[in-house]
């Protein structure tokens, strides 16, 4: 499973590797105006040392109030082993102790803002289902789009609860029947037909697929005990009058767990299908595929997930990109009469997107305890390139060497197709 990281890891890297950029040490004492420390660093040159040595910089101390975390330095003195560094501003930390502090060239806080850059330019490759379920695909990392009722959804990220990309949802009950739903209901047109579908797993009890109108009343409904990923549909036409659904995701007994890997729903005939909003630009797909399940369950409605065989479809013959860069929704696909004749399931199944998703999608640093999944050498690199770009004088040369950096992980990360096999009619191997 991907491991995620403090920004502080990488801010500690960037520090050590970009001259000039300052320095992590430990005080001794914080008080109004003033930090002491034993730093070897600043006492080196004792009396001696320089007053303005960090004049014009900044002093950070991340545990301090928000309002305190940042002061600008001022001047320092040496006496007996003791630096003391003179700041303009209050105590910067609750204890006035012992605290992990950094002397900054830069404010912190633009620092901060360049991971968060650097994020939007680093890729992650995902394979995801296309849901028309607003966080369907369950990668956003709160649940601010369900709401419980007996019940409370998170979000998760241990390997063996999660069956595609960062993270799952689970759903702990807390009274019988209890559930989360979509917050937003799907609007949907009159008395066509539909098909549900979810990959659940029931760890405690039965996990539910439940569709719901806006009154709540339940439409279709189709269920799994397996503790095994399972893949979960139904099939159902609402009434003439009927314009809005939502999916509950159940369980039955007071005490059930559910995870739930992705929920969405096919409009059945319907060709145009919206991409996620990272899926913008046709570079960035590596492939789009129509999902088939050749297993078999002992439940209605319900087969192995990881009997999934993903068949990719060729833009041009199946489909078409549609990029509208001003439009409110910028990119979709659209199903082309060819890709229904050589897929007889592209209407009624699950699409899936290979792409490369940006890691600012899901992820952002506001204080450098947040993490991120990127590894931690990928974002500092992708930091020195920022620094060097929009400070050149300052950051001599680091541009260049960020460059090398970057150009030198794409062959440890690029895979080749296997090589065919050719032979001569008699066997001999070319």
């Amino acid at each position: 499973m991907s491991t995620a990281t403090a920004f502080s890891t990488s801010l500690d890297q960037l520090v050590d590797e970009v001259e000039g950029l300052g320095y992590k040490f430990t005080t001794v004492a914080i008080n109004a105006g003033t930090v002491t420390t034993n730093e070897p660093e600043f006492n080196k040159d004792g009396a001696n040392a320089p007053g303005e040595r960090f004049q014009n910089g900044y002093l950070f101390v991340p545990s301090g109030g928000a309002a305190d975390r940042v002061r600008s330095n001022s001047t320092i003195a040496v006496a007996a082993g003791v630096t003391t560094i003179t700041h303009n501003g209050p105590d910067t930390a609750a204890g006035g102790g012992a605290q992990t502090a950094y002397l900054l060239s830069m404010n912190p806080l633009h620092l901060i803002r360049v991971g968060n850059d650097a994020l939007g330019l680093e890729y992650n490759e995902m394979t995801v289902p296309l849901s028309l379920v607003t966080d369907g695909d369950m990668q956003t990392s709160g649940v601010t789009n369900w709401t419980d009722t007996s019940a409370t959804s998170s979000k998760v990220t241990t390997a063996a609860n999660v069956f595609f990309g960062l993270r799952g949802m689970r759903v702990l009950l807390s009274g019988a029947s209890g559930y989360t739903v979509n917050a937003a209901n799907v609007r949907i047109s009159r008395g066509k037909s539909w098909r549900a579908w979810a990959i659940v797993r029931a760890d405690v009890g039965t996990a539910i697929l439940r569709v719901v109108d806006a009154s709540g009343n339940s439409l279709a409904t189709v269920q799994t005990t397996e503790e095994n990923w399972t893949y979960v549909w139904v099939d159902f036409t609402p009434g003439s009058t009927i314009e809005e659904i939502a999916f509950r995701l159940e369980g039955s007994g007071a005490t059930d767990d559910i995870y739930v890997a992705a929920v969405g729903f096919q409009r059945v005939g319907e060709r145009l299908v919206y991409l996620p909003s990272w899926a913008t630009k046709r570079d960035r797909i590596r492939s789009l595929s129509v999902a088939s399940y050749t297993g078999s369950g002992s439940e209605t409605g319900a087969v192995p997930a990881f009997s999934r065989v993903l068949a990719s479809l060729e833009e041009g013959l199946d489909y078409r990109f549609i990029a509208e860069p001003m439009a409110a929704n910028v990119s979709a696909i659209e199903i082309l009469p060819a890709g229904i004749a050589r897929h007889p399931s592209l209407l009624n199944s699950p699409l899936w997107i290979t792409g490369e998703r940006p890691y600012s999608d899901i992820e952002s640093f506001t204080v450098i305890s947040d993490t991120s999944t990127i590894e931690p050498e990928r974002l500092v690199t992708r930091m020195k390139y920022l620094l060097g770009k929009n400070h050149p004088a300052y950051f001599t040369g680091l541009r260049e060497v960020a460059e090398e950096e970057i150009l030198g992980r794409i062959p440890a990360s690029t895979t080749r197709e296997p090589e065919r096999v050719r032979t001569h009619i008699r066997g001999t191997r070319l």
